[in-house]
Formats: structure tokens, C-alpha cells, sequence
């Protein structure tokens, strides 16, 4: 019997090949299940381990080199799916078939020296570039909570939120920076990265040959590799529409109208895409059409998603006056999705953007790589999948879904100023 809570990978690196392609990506990916105190351990590892080595324990020293082995790109990413977490290192460079003389091996050695080998002596990093770095991420993160649009998204999660996932982010856990030291630091990344077998995914023109690269310069066991997925964390609807106003000092109003889904299953993500897409985010969406276009009641509005807790948002920068309009007119929308001659007509039109869309992509060497991490993790939708899943709509299922959809949580930052008067 197949788990399908189990993800499975190979010990031997993935080649996905593109023989257009003039650069060659390594991907090193590490599954790890999430902990509160990697938060900042994360970040802080991300800009110490991408500007420092053992051998280059300088800025200057270490992007000397990197600019000298003509790296195009290398990068840390984490990618958090409730108690999932991926931590991925990058590194893009030319093809050797593109440039004569090119050094494949060096680079690449710099690229796993960058990861394992990185600034540390007695089990803790370099503590001058610690501190450094710590009081950097720590004033970054202050400041960005200054921002009108940091702000508001921040204290519209902490009331949408019932169970703390959403919310458990950086923002909400400051104080515990202060506790972050070298030691714990290294004690981190030892349990994360050394001690932990990476996902090696390689993309480009190349062949089985690029094996002996890996395999010399990465030493891992053979031991399939085996992630329990746990990426769904779906909100429950609170029993009455939470409502929540604050006034600021900022001079934009923004309005967070929020939808959940009772009785949601699995199966319920692909239709909370396709109802953000017919709401849509463009110019040309129902959204931005209905309040913008239509009724003049919004400087700019949005609709996103978060399918891994089952939550359908419209955002909206509006007229502090407007608000009680834009609430009514975002409730008409949705009603009126429930009839299914206007949702065809809908569901019409954004397959034929879709499709345009799909042509584009297909241009973009990049896709397949996208689409195998997708598909390998078992994580989100391409474009081919949500197009042939709306062309072949079930609507009876998709109208019951909509009648599923339960406005949830009202947000209202409301600013000092609206645009017009500041323009008076």
C-alpha cells in the first residue's frame, strides 16, 4: 500500500536535463522537520555562510574569489510547508560547453567548501561576524515592521490565524534573537547540514558524468532519503465574522477581506486557486474591475491564497470612506459565482490568459526545473494540471465548494489620510 504522507527520494543525485540551457544549476536541498528556534538561526546561517568560508574569512577575500570563478549565482532558500521545512543551497554557473577553458570543478568546490566548511573554530562561528550579523538582521526586521504594508499583513495574520502557524513567523518571535549565540548557531547548522543528507538536484545540459564530480567532492551515505510530508495546517472558521479596526498614522487605509472553507478536504486546494484566479490580481481581474473600474472604491486591490490553510484573501488600498462598500461589493462576487452560466463565462476567460500564459512558459528554460521540484515534493500546480483541471470542471462540485467558502475575518488599518486629501 502506497503512504502518500511519505515522500521519497534517491541517495544519487537527479539530472534534469536541458540541452538549451548555458548554465548549470546544483541544488542542494535538506528536509528537516520545523523548530521555532531556526528562525533566526536560518537567516542569520543564510548571510554568514553566502559571505564568509574557512578559507575566505572575509567579505572582501570570499567575493573575490566567487567574482574569479565567474559564479553567476549561489543562494540559500527555505521553503516552509507547515512542520515541513526545506532548506535549499543554489549554485548557478556557465556551461563549460558555452565558455572554453571554463573551471567546472573549482567552482563547485568553492560551492560545497561554502556549505561545509564555513567560519568556525570550537564548535561556534566566528563571533566578530556573528555579532555583526545579528545586529543587522535585528534592525532589518525592526524596520520593516515600519512599513505600512509589513504592518498590516503582520496584524492581519495574528487575528486571521486560530491555531499559531501562520502567525509563528520572525515578526511575532523578536526576542528570540537575543538569545541567539555563535555556539547555538553552529549547533544549528550541525544538526541541519552536516549531520543531514542533502536532495542533489542538477539542471542543465549535462550527463551522468557530472557524478564523479558530485562524488568526489560530497561524501554521503547511500540511505534512500524518506520525508513524512505534513504541509496542511487548514484554519478553522471562527463561528462569527471576526471584525477588527485599528487606526494609524500612516496615510494609506488598507482593508483585508478574508474567506475560509468549512468542511475543507484536500481536494478543496485546486478550487481555492481557480476561484483566486477568476477574482484575479491584474488589471483585467473581476476583482479590480468590480472596485476599482466599475465603482472607483479602491486604489489598487488583489486576491491570494494560501492553500495550505485553506485561506482566500482580498486585499484592498482603499478611500477610508469606502470601506463598508468594498466589504458588500467583495460578498456580491462571490454570491455571484454560485450562479453557473456568469462562473463558465469566468472560468472562460481566464482558461484563454492561462493558455497565453503557458505559451510564455514554455519559452522559459527554467520550467522544467520548476515543474520537477514541484512534482518531486509533491508541492503546488503547474500550469498544465490547473488548465486541464478547469477545462474538465465538474461544477455542480465547484458551486458546492463556493457555498463552502465562509466569510471569516475583516481587517481595517485605517490611515490618517486618504490619497485625495493629500493631494488637495
Amino acid at each position: 500500500m502506497i503512504n502518500k504522507n511519505i515522500v521519497k527520494f534517491k541517495s544519487t543525485p537527479y539530472l534534469v536535463k536541458c540541452k538549451d540551457s548555458s548554465t548549470i544549476d546544483f541544488l542542494f536541498i535538506y528536509p528537516v522537520k520545523y523548530n521555532k528556534k531556526y528562525l533566526f538561526y536560518l537567516s542569520l546561517m543564510k548571510q554568514i555562510l553566502l559571505t564568509t568560508s574557512f578559507d575566505y574569512q572575509t567579505e572582501e577575500k570570499y567575493k573575490k574569489r566567487y567574482q574569479k570563478l565567474m559564479i553567476i549565482d549561489e543562494s540559500m532558500y527555505t521553503k516552509r510547508l507547515n512542520n515541513n521545512l526545506y532548506i535549499e543551497f543554489t549554485l548557478t554557473v556557465p556551461n563549460p560547453n558555452k565558455i572554453s577553458n571554463y573551471n567546472l570543478e573549482e567552482a563547485f568546490s568553492f560551492f560545497v567548501k561554502t556549505i561545509y566548511n564555513p567560519n568556525v573554530a570550537n564548535s561556534k562561528f566566528n563571533e566578530e561576524v556573528f555579532e555583526r550579523e545579528k545586529c543587522y538582521l535585528k534592525e532589518k526586521n525592526l524596520y520593516n515592521m515600519k512599513n505600512v504594508y509589513a504592518k498590516s499583513y503582520q496584524s492581519f495574520l495574528n487575528i486571521v490565524d486560530d491555531n499559531g502557524i501562520l502567525k509563528d513567523n520572525i515578526y511575532n518571535n523578536m526576542d528570540l534573537i537575543d538569545t541567539a549565540t555563535p555556539e547555538g548557531l553552529y549547533e544549528v547548522y550541525h544538526h541541519l547540514i552536516q549531520e543531514n543528507n542533502p536532495i542533489i538536484i542538477v539542471y542543465g545540459n549535462v550527463d551522468k558524468k557530472i557524478n564523479n564530480l558530485i562524488t568526489k567532492y560530497v561524501h554521503r551515505n547511500n540511505k534512500r532519503i524518506m520525508v513524512k510530508k505534513d504541509y496542511y495546517h487548514f484554519l478553522k472558521p471562527y463561528e462569527k465574522v471576526r471584525v477588527v479596526e485599528e487606526k494609524s498614522k500612516y496615510n494609506q487605509s488598507i482593508l483585508y477581506v478574508a474567506y475560509k472553507i468549512k468542511k475543507i478536504k484536500r481536494e478543496d486546494q485546486l478550487y481555492i486557486v481557480l476561484i483566486k484566479n477568476i477574482l484575479g490580481v491584474g488589471a483585467n481581474s473581476l476583482i479590480f474591475k468590480t472596485l476599482r473600474v466599475e465603482n472607483g472604491l479602491v486604489y489598487s486591490a488583489k486576491t491570494w491564497c494560501n492553500i495550505y490553510a485553506g485561506l482566500l484573501v482580498v486585499e484592498a488600498y482603499i478611500d477610508k470612506k469606502s470601506k463598508k462598500k468594498v466589504i458588500s461589493k467583495v460578498e456580491n462576487i462571490i454570491n455571484r459565482l454560485k450562479d453557473k452560466k456568469f462562473l463558465k463565462t469566468q472560468i472562460e476567460r481566464i482558461l484563454k490568459d492561462m493558455k497565453l500564459d503557458l505559451i510564455r512558459e514554455q519559452d522559459n528554460k527554467r520550467k522544467h526545473l520548476v515543474d520537477f521540484l514541484s512534482e518531486k515534493f509533491d508541492y503546488g500546480y503547474n500550469l498544465e494540471t490547473l488548465i486541464d483541471f478547469y477545462s474538465n470542471m465538474d461544477f455542480e462540485l465547484l458551486i458546492d465548494f463556493i457555498k463552502r467558502l465562509k466569510l471569516d475575518t475583516i481587517y481595517f488599518l485605517e490611515g490618517e489620510f486618504d490619497e485625495k486629501e493629500k493631494n488637495i
